[in-house]
C-alpha cells in the first residue's frame, strides 16, 4: 500500500472491515472477486477512480487488475506492468527462468497475464451465431463467454479473454486478444446488417417497445433493465433513436445494478421487490 499510495490516490480496504453491501458493490463492479471476499485475511488496494484494484491474499498473494474504457488494451497493460515493477522493488515474487512466474494455479503460470475485453454483441446472440464464433476462438486459446451471473442477465455483453499464459509473451497475448476482438467486431457488424435487412420491421418494433418500457414502466427487474437498455443502445446504432452518446446508456445500466441502487438509497430496501 505504501508503494502504491505515494500520491494519495489509493485507499486500502481490509475485507474484514467491509459490510455485505460494500462487498456486493465491489464484486458487482468487478473490483473484487468472490475468492477475496471469502477470506478474512484479504485486503483490497483500490485507486480512488476505480481504474486499478490490487487484491492481497486472493488466490495468489498479489493480484493486479487494471481497467480502461474502450479498446485501450496496451494502456491497461502499461499501468499493470508499472505497478508490478514498483512492487517488485519491495517484494520478491517467485520466478523461474524456465517457466516464468510460479503462481498458485497452474493455469496462470508463465506471464501470469490475463487480457479481457467486454463487447456488446446483440446481433450475434439474435442470429444464434455465438456458439460457432466461440468454438472458432477456442481453437486459438481465446475464450468468449457471457458476463451474466445468477442475479442478472448480461444485456448481451460478452467477455473475450486470453486463456494461456505459459510459453507466450505478454505482447503475444495482447496481440492475440486484439486480433480476436477485431474478428468478432466484424462478425457482429455483419450480423447487424443481416437482421436489419431480413427483419427491419420486427427489429424497429422491438427497439421502440423497449424505449416505451424504459420511459413508462413503474417496476423492472435488473435482467429486464439490462435487456431493455441493450435494445435502446441498438436503436442508437441504427439511428432509430436520437442518442448520440451510447456511453450514457453504459453509465445508466451500471448505476441501476442491484448494489449500486442499494448504495444510492442509503436507508436500504425492505425487499428485492421494493428495489425493482
Amino acid at each position: 500500500y505504501d508503494v502504491l499510495n505515494k500520491d494519495g490516490s489509493y485507499e486500502i480496504k481490509p475485507v474484514s472491515n467491509l459490510s455485505e453491501t460494500q462487498i456486493g458493490t465491489l464484486k458487482e463492479k468487478k473490483l473484487m472477486t468472490s475468492a477475496l471476499a471469502s477470506t478474512t485475511y484479504g485486503s483490497l488496494i483500490l485507486k480512488r477512480d476505480e481504474t486499478v484494484s490490487v487484491m492481497i491474499n486472493e488466490i495468489d498473494l498479489v493480484v493486479i487488475n487494471t481497467f480502461e474504457k474502450g479498446f485501450n488494451v496496451e494502456k491497461a497493460y502499461e499501468v499493470a506492468d508499472g505497478i508490478e515493477s514498483a512492487l517488485e522493488d519491495k517484494l520478491k515474487f517467485v520466478f523461474s527462468d524456465k517457466l516464468g512466474y510460479l503462481t498458485s494455479s497452474p493455469s496462470t503460470v508463465g506471464t501470469g497475464l490475463k487480457v479481457a475485453v467486454k463487447m456488446f454483441l446483440p446481433a450475434l446472440h439474435i442470429t444464434h451465431a455465438l456458439p460457432e464464433v466461440a468454438s472458432a476462438l477456442s481453437r486459438i486459446n481465446i475464450s468468449l463467454k457471457a458476463t451474466a451471473d445468477n442475479e442478472t442477465s448480461n444485456g448481451y455483453v460478452y467477455e473475450i479473454s486470453s486463456l494461456h499464459t505459459l510459453g507466450v509473451s505478454e505482447q503475444e497475448i495482447i496481440d492475440k486478444v486484439k486480433k480476436a476482438v477485431n474478428s468478432v467486431k466484424n462478425y457482429e457488424q455483419q450480423a447487424r446488417e443481416k437482421i436489419y435487412k431480413e427483419s427491419e420491421v420486427d427489429l424497429k418494433d422491438k427497439i421502440m417497445r423497449s424505449y416505451g418500457i424504459a420511459t413508462n414502466s413503474y417496476k423492472m427487474r435488473s435482467s429486464e433493465m439490462l435487456s431493455t437498455l441493450a435494445f435502446i443502445r441498438l436503436g442508437a446504432y441504427y439511428k432509430i433513436l436520437p442518442i448520440s452518446d451510447v456511453s450514457v446508456i453504459d453509465s445508466l445500466s451500471s448505476s441501476l445494478m442491484p448494489y449500486a441502487i442499494y448504495e444510492f438509497k442509503k436507508s436500504g430496501f425492505k425487499s428485492g421487490e421494493e428495489r425493482n
